[in-house]
């Protein structure tokens, strides 16, 4: 898939519009399926690890095959000290979606789809190691990428979306899965709940994503809202990004944007993904 030529405004409306939704917070989910004692502070540890991650991508952009030492960067990267003053980082396995988050930057990456893969899946490497975690980062990766590149003043066909994140993705099971979201319509969370029959796995947190950003495509809040009451925050977190990305900053809620410090954090590491697409594009056409 080609990246379509953008001024850099509307790369940037989009890129930032893709990372703070997936960082938000969801206050409107429900009790039951938040974590039990959510983060504070201007960055808690999922947006930590994101923007760490983001930064990364912006620093090594033309580094495929990755040089020595990347690794080992990556790792420094995705290794932060969340308000600690001792000096020690916290290290463990990551178990709560923030793997799938994580490859989120990838697919704001203007290289091509098979690098950014490759990319997704090495901080999911980092983060927990196992390979179906892996391939799932990649397909949300590949997911981001098609809703980012899309050309936003059309309709998202949800068709071709589907084939296309199923083929990209390379996962029989996920392809089966989408192959489910493709023929959910426009059905309601509820009737979606039963139609997806939704588990605690990685797969099913891309395939509920995807029928929420194809049921909300302009709209966030309510695919986050979708996601979240079919599956859980991490779902609606993909979700939100997706939509986030076809759709840019002008969709997000305002209660979303309320905390200028942390916005502005995640917006500049989102500019610096957009400027990179926009050199490419300067160079390809200059």
């Amino acid at each position: 898939m080609v990246f379509i030529d953008q001024p850099l405004a509307r790369l940037r409306d989009r890129s930032r519009g893709c990372l703070v939704a997936a960082l938000h917070r969801p206050g409107q989910t429900p009790a039951a399926r938040l974590p039990t004692t959510w983060p504070t502070g201007p960055l808690d540890q999922p947006a930590a690890r994101v923007v760490a991650h983001a930064r990364h991508l912006v620093a090594h952009a033309d580094a495929c095959p990755e040089p020595p030492g990347y690794i080992e960067d990556l790792m420094a990267a995705m290794t932060v000290t969340w308000g600690r003053t001792d000096g020690q980082a916290t290290r463990h396995p990551v178990d709560d979606g923030v793997h799938l988050l994580c490859a989120v930057p990838a697919g704001l990456l203007p290289v091509p789809l098979n690098d950014l893969g490759r990319r997704a899946r090495l901080v999911s490497a980092v983060l927990r190691g196992d390979p179906p975690a892996q391939q799932a980062s990649v397909a949300v990766a590949y997911a981001v990428a098609l809703a980012y590149r899309a050309q936003n003043t059309q309709n998202i066909d949800r068709l071709d979306f589907c084939y296309r994140l199923a083929q990209l993705g390379g996962d029989g099971v996920l392809a089966d899965r989408l192959a489910r979201v493709a023929a959910l319509g426009q059905h309601s969370a509820a009737e979606a709940t039963v139609h997806l029959s939704p588990d605690t796995s990685d797969r099913c947190r891309i395939s509920v994503a995807t029928a929420a950003f194809l049921r909300h495509p302009a709209r966030p809040a309510a695919a986050a809202a979708f996601a979240a009451a079919v599956a859980d925050p991490a779902s609606a977190r993909i979700a939100a990004a997706l939509a986030g990305a076809y759709s840019g900053t002008t969709a997000l809620p305002h209660g979303w944007l309320r905390d200028t410090t942390r916005t502005s954090i995640v917006s500049d590491a989102a500019d610096e993904l957009a400027a990179l697409a926009s050199r490419r594009q300067s160079l390809r056409t200059g």
